[in-house]
C-alpha cells in the first residue's frame, strides 16, 4: 500500500492524508450499506402502494416487513429457491400485463 511504501523509504505519510482516506472509505462503505438496507424496503413499500386495496399505513408497513423477512429467510437457502418462487409469479405478472395491453389495443385501436 502507498503508506507502507512511504514509510519503507523513510518518509512518513501525511497523517491528514491517512485520516482523509480512512474517513472517505468509511463514508463510502456506510453509504453502500445504507443503500442495501433502504432499497429493498422502498421497493416493497412502493409495490404495495400500487395495490388498490384500502389498508392503513401500519398494515401496509407490517405487510412489507413480513414480505422482506420472508425473502431474507429463504435467501440463505440460495437464489435458486427464490427463482423457483418468484419466476412463476413474474411470468403470470407479465402475461397479465400483456393480456391487458392486447385487450386495450383491441378495444381502442
Amino acid at each position: 500500500n502507498i503508506f507502507d511504501k512511504q514509510e519503507a523509504e523513510g518518509r512518513e505519510g501525511s497523517t491528514v492524508l491517512k485520516t482523509l482516506v480512512i474517513f472517505a472509505t468509511m463514508l463510502a462503505v456506510s453509504l453502500i450499506a445504507g443503500d442495501g438496507c433502504i432499497t429493498p424496503a422502498v421497493s416493497v413499500l412502493g409495490a404495495l402502494e400500487g395495490i388498490p386495496v384500502h389498508m392503513s399505513d401500519d398494515a401496509r408497513v407490517a405487510l412489507a416487513l413480513a414480505i422482506i423477512a420472508f425473502i431474507f429467510l429463504i435467501q440463505r437457502r440460495g437464489s435458486a429457491l427464490i427463482g423457483k418462487v418468484a419466476g412463476p409469479i413474474t411470468i403470470v405478472w407479465f402475461l397479465a400485463i400483456a393480456a391487458i395491453g392486447v385487450y386495450n389495443l383491441a378495444a381502442h385501436p
